[in-house]
């Protein structure tokens, strides 16, 4: 077996969005003894309403959607219909929290305080360790109010549930999805596990190399890395390296000896700045 060490920040992919604007047409129409035309009709941008649990949306290609300032797709579907994400919670933020769009309409990225904010609310309401992190296809992203809807006043966030499918991760897509979160939450760590190939195949070259280059496939012999286990970490100051690479290596030892379908490991465990944005795991993957 060959295992390594490396200090390495693991990857999370979060989006900043909201809702889009519906345009509805009103407008009146001339009496019924005026033979002329009606008058054209007023557009007007309607204003949506909050977003609520359950709610079904179907998502454009991930990559594109990631770089909005807000959200700009389509309004919610019929989760009888095809979609790839739900709402799983709909939370007040502090009204200092400042707006995740700069003024050049660009998304700004979060500080770590704010970060971390959204993340308690949004890791809390999936109610299970879930993402990249923890060797799961499943992964949460948030969206806002659009810039009107924050302008007067309205400060709820949004966290949505998704997928990510099989295939490569640039750009990144998102998988239909069952009728209901806990359904896709149940099956997190089975149909959902993440398995991924690489450019290079020889072993040094990890699974969290080159994270972009990378290809999602199916949990099976043929697939180049498997997630193997995390171990956790408490919060407060970051750990020792030695301290992280110990926990980490003993449980991933423990794991392999186990799978003999698999040769060797590699290990990773949070930096300083995956650790300012919370990650407290580290992750052992087999080959």
């Amino acid at each position: 077996m060959t295992a390594s060490a490396q200090p390495r920040r693991g990857a999370l992919v979060v989006l900043a969005a909201c809702l889009g604007a519906l345009v509805v047409g009103l407008g009146g129409c001339a009496p019924e003894e005026v033979s002329d035309p009606p008058p054209a009709r007023v557009l007007l941008a309607h204003v949506p309403d909050p977003p609520g649990p359950g709610d079904c949306w179907q998502e454009p290609d991930y990559g594109e959607a990631r770089g909005w300032g807000w959200w700009q797709g389509e309004p919610a579907v019929d989760c009888a219909e095809e979609h790839n994400s739900i709402t799983v919670a709909v939370a007040d933020l502090d009204p200092a929290f400042a707006y995740p769009r700069s003024e050049t309409g660009e998304r700004r990225e979060l500080g770590d305080q704010e970060f971390a904010a959204v993340a308690a609310i949004c890791a809390d309401a999936i109610g299970t360790d879930v993402g990249m992190r923890r060797g799961s296809r499943v992964t949460w992203f948030w969206y806002v109010p659009p810039p009107k809807q924050w302008a007067s006043g309205e400060r709820w966030l949004r966290c949505d549930v998704g997928v990510m499918a099989l295939g490569p991760f640039e750009p990144l897509a998102l998988e239909p999805l069952p009728p209901t979160a806990p359904e896709v939450v149940s099956r997190a760590f089975e149909e959902y596990r993440l398995c991924l190939n690489t450019p290079d195949p020889a072993p040094d070259h990890g699974p969290l190399s080159d994270p972009d280059a990378n290809v999602a496939v199916p949990c099976d012999a043929a697939a180049q890395w498997e997630f193997g286990v995390s171990v956790e970490f408490p919060d407060g100051e970051l750990p020792a390296e030695i301290d992280m690479a110990e926990d980490i290596i003993q449980a991933c030892d423990d794991l392999l000896a186990t799978r003999p379908d698999r040769t060797g490991s590699t290990m990773y465990a949070p930096n300083a700045e995956g650790w300012a944005q919370g990650s407290r795991s580290a992750q052992c993957w087999l080959y």
